[in-house]
């Protein structure tokens, strides 16, 4: 059925209200559950072998600097510019770990420490993204350091629970623990020669997670208004590509139902193949934009949009008497 659209959701909440909106306008989706992976890679090392790693790629650029070429010159900068800062960035980790270690008490204990509580209630809390990136903004202070360095300190078991308590295990090199970056600030891709120098593990996450299919029914095509969806639509969880998807397939399938009436207007009935050699091959104008629109469609295809036309009740007949209802 090449009129029936799919929309893909996150958030089960959000699906069944935008069902609840379409069954008041009298189409009746169906929402159905499909299980899916996501994976996320990123890549984990030491701070110094990072350090190490950016530093020799940035040596590389600046020889490049010397060679001037217009095309990369722009890129390079930016990369330049990127590298220092994620440089800098580990600076700044090390630095405020360090400083963490000496506000920590002498029995290792952390989370007597009321910077631990509120940590504890930020990382927990439904609002706790813009609150966390303003803390984070507060340049020395100790809730900062705190934010900065337990992740870490987690990631590397540093941090031991006894008897309902946190620990500080030891005051461990912080040149040397590691960090896990997203993979996406890696510009070039990795060898494995490259992982085996500087030390870099790739790490793959993969979770299962549930998708939520809204299957729209047949005539919602006919009736959507594009601008109303994307409207509709603002505020929910969505699969952002399999919207772009739908909203293609509605209006160029729309194209194609209006040049069907146009035909069947003319010729009041036609027979399969009449409507074949007629909708073959189409150029459509669109009358919002002036965009033209070159059609190859093949048989199978038309035959499909007929039958759908004709569930919808925008057509009739059959064999040489499709006509329009």
């Amino acid at each position: 059925m090449v009129f029936e659209e799919t929309l893909i959701f996150y958030n089960p909440e959000h699906a069944e209200e935008f069902a609840q909106i379409l069954n008041a306008d009298g189409c009746k989706p169906v929402i159905r559950v499909v299980n899916k992976l996501a994976s996320e890679t990123s890549f984990k090392a030491a701070i110094k072998d990072f350090r190490r790693y950016f530093s020799d790629e940035l040596s590389k650029l600046k020889e490049c600097e010397e060679i001037p070429d217009e095309d990369d010159s722009e890129m390079n900068d930016i990369l330049i510019e990127a590298y220092n800062s994620l440089i800098s960035e580990f600076d700044s980790i090390t630095g405020t770990i360090n400083a963490f270690y000496e506000m920590t008490a002498e029995d290792g204990c952390i989370s007597d420490d009321p910077d631990y509580e509120q940590y504890n209630n930020l990382i927990s809390g439904d609002d706790s993204a813009g609150q966390v990136r303003d803390i984070l903004a507060e340049e020395g202070s100790r809730l900062k350091k705190t934010m900065t360095a337990l992740p870490i300190l987690e990631l590397n078991d540093l941090i031991e629970e006894r008897e309902g308590k946190k620990y500080l295990l030891k005051a461990a090199d912080t040149e040397a623990l590691s960090l896990s970056l997203p993979s996406d600030v890696m510009y070039e891709e990795l060898s494995e020669e490259e992982l085996v120098k500087y030390n870099i593990k790739t790490v793959v996450s993969v979770v299962s997670c549930p998708e939520y299919h809204l299957s729209l029914p047949l005539e919602f095509a006919l009736k959507a208004d594009l601008k109303s969806l994307d409207e509709a639509v603002l505020n929910y969880d969505i699969d952002k590509e399999s919207y772009l998807s739908l909203k293609e397939s509605i209006f160029l399938n729309t194209l194609i139902a209006g040049r069907v009436i146009d035909v069947l207007k003319e010729v009041e009935k036609a027979g399969m193949e009449e409507m074949f050699e007629r909708l073959k091959s189409i150029n459509i104008s669109s009358d919002a934009s002036g965009d033209e629109f070159l059609f190859d469609l093949d048989k199978n295809y038309i035959k499909d949009v007929l039958v759908d036309m004709k569930k919808m009740g925008v057509i009739k007949g059959k064999g040489n008497r499709i006509k329009l209802a």
